[in-house]
């Protein structure tokens, strides 16, 4: 490309505090811009003189506190800042130092706010723009390239989800740093790992993802998956003092971000010794979780609950202790269900979800693991033996399992956006419930999706970043956010 003849119309960055998730934004802006000019981008502090920008088309990154430009702008009326954290306001227009340069701000609520403004600056204005007349003729527009004035345009948006994630094993995440950076693509801040034995290398896995606005939550069984009999109150008193003690020797020296545990309720009936299960499953969440609670009162934990055989005694979980959260599975038809061809059922599915995110009244915070993307491959699975190195994987590795995998990509991109208007009504009930029960939070509820053994690391495939605008705001239209996603570079389609 012609890096000349551009003269003072090339695009500058402006930025303002560089730490941590900030810095990261804007690591991520000039990525995303890169590709679009045939020039190096220049990069200024928001200290920069009047006089220096004059002739400069400006791209002014980050918040109202963390960027005095954007605090100038946003007083001087240019643009109207979103307040609601993980917010953010997008706006393009004439430059007030030069109207005949472009302004264009993404000024998020908070450092997290600005780094999913970056994200959308380009998923619904800038990439929607490389189509057009010209793209029949195979040539997209590079959208900043040209030297003249770009259209104006705003956005001011937040999250209805304030926590949207994804779920894994751990030893099926082949490469940590590519898995999350595809997270922070489509504006997905929790993961949550599940593990026989805590990764040697957790805390470097937690710090990179804290720099990218991603909560790390880790889980371990507490009888799940192993032999168990809910009556036997010696081995509830086990079970406790296993818990405890694990937390304390692998998971506090971390600073992990919570961590997510399941007891016997995937594999066992409705009834154990004349009592229902969910019944037994109270008394065991309650016993352990306030044991570890007694001695780190802030530690957020997470109860993976699947609802197969408790679903006919919800009232028994309204007396699990409101420190802990509730994250659901297995609440019926698809998205609880792994096929996403299987909406049968869907009214009961939006009912029980309606049901338990007030299950509590005004203490629930409600969370959900939807499935129907991929998983593991249960008949090759074995449980680890011992600790292991997460995420550090063979590059060449990688793209064999994604070749493995496209298959079900493939099937599951053609069900979701097939039924995608069942997935939005189960997210809208939950918002709808907590709502009505007044228990919305500033930090609940959660949507995860289930994203395991799948490359998602190669590719950011297509269904799983509709699920994550999904989680973002489920009461847009079904064609908006496909529309959206199909016109995005960051989306992979099959």
């Amino acid at each position: 490309m012609d890096r000349k003849n551009h003269g003072d119309k090339r695009w500058t960055i402006v930025h303002g505090t560089l730490d941590g998730v900030a810095g990261f934004a804007l690591e991520a802006l000039v990525r995303a811009v890169t590709p679009h000019v045939p020039y190096i981008l220049t990069v200024l502090p928001d200290s920069t003189p009047d006089e220096d920008l004059t002739l400069h088309n400006l791209l002014v990154l980050g918040t109202t506190k963390g960027n005095r430009r954007l605090a100038q702008y946003a007083a001087a009326g240019v643009f109207e800042p979103e307040l609601r954290d993980q917010g953010f306001a997008i706006h393009v227009g004439p430059s007030p130092l030069n109207p005949e340069r472009t302004l264009a701000v993404i000024c998020g609520a908070d450092d997290e706010g600005a780094l999913y403004g970056v994200r959308d600056f380009f998923h619904r204005y800038a990439d929607p723009m490389r189509y057009g007349p010209v793209a029949v003729y195979n040539k997209p527009t590079e959208v900043f390239q040209s030297p003249d004035t770009l259209p104006a345009f705003t956005l001011r948006d937040a999250p209805a989800y304030p926590m949207r994630g994804f779920w894994t094993w751990g030893h099926v995440v082949w490469d940590y740093r590519r898995y999350i950076d595809h997270m922070t693509l489509w504006k997905l801040n929790v993961l949550t790992l599940w593990n026989d034995f805590v990764p040697v290398n957790a805390k470097v896995v937690i710090d990179y993802a804290h720099r990218r606005g991603i909560q790390v939550v880790w889980g371990f069984s507490w009888c799940w998956g192993v032999k168990v009999d809910p009556t036997d109150l010696v081995d509830m008193e086990r079970w406790r003092m296993k818990v405890v003690e694990t937390y304390e020797r692998d998971y506090a020296p971390l600073g992990v971000d919570g961590i997510y545990f399941q007891t016997f309720t995937e594999h066992i009936g409705e009834e154990v010794g004349g009592r229902s299960s969910a019944a037994w499953a109270v008394d065991w969440v309650n016993h352990i979780a306030c044991s570890l609670l007694e001695r780190h009162p802030d530690l957020p934990i997470h109860f993976g609950l699947h609802a197969t055989a408790v679903q006919k005694h919800l009232e028994e979980f309204t007396v699990i202790d409101p420190r802990i959260s509730i994250v659901w599975e297995d609440a019926g038809c698809f998205p609880y269900h792994h096929d996403p061809k299987k909406v049968e059922g869907i009214a009961d599915a939006v009912a029980l979800t309606d049901r338990t995110a007030g299950l509590r009244g005004s203490a629930e915070s409600w969370g959900a693991v939807l499935k129907g993307l991929t998983m593991l491959s249960w008949p090759d699975f074995e449980h680890q033996k011992g600790p292991f190195v997460l995420g550090e994987t063979d590059e060449n590795q990688v793209k064999r399992i994604a070749a493995d995998k496209e298959f079900i990509w493939k099937y599951a991109q053609t069900y979701w956006i097939r039924n995608l208007d069942p997935v939005l009504a189960v997210a809208r009930a939950a918002l709808e419930g907590t709502d009505r029960a007044g228990a919305r939070k500033r930090d609940w509820p959660l949507l995860s999706a289930l994203v395991e053994d799948c490359a998602w690391e190669e590719k950011p495939y297509a269904a799983a970043a509709i699920f994550a605008e999904v989680a973002w705001n489920p009461y847009r239209p079904a064609e908006e956010i496909v529309e959206q996603v199909q016109l995005s570079r960051d989306a992979a389609f099959l």
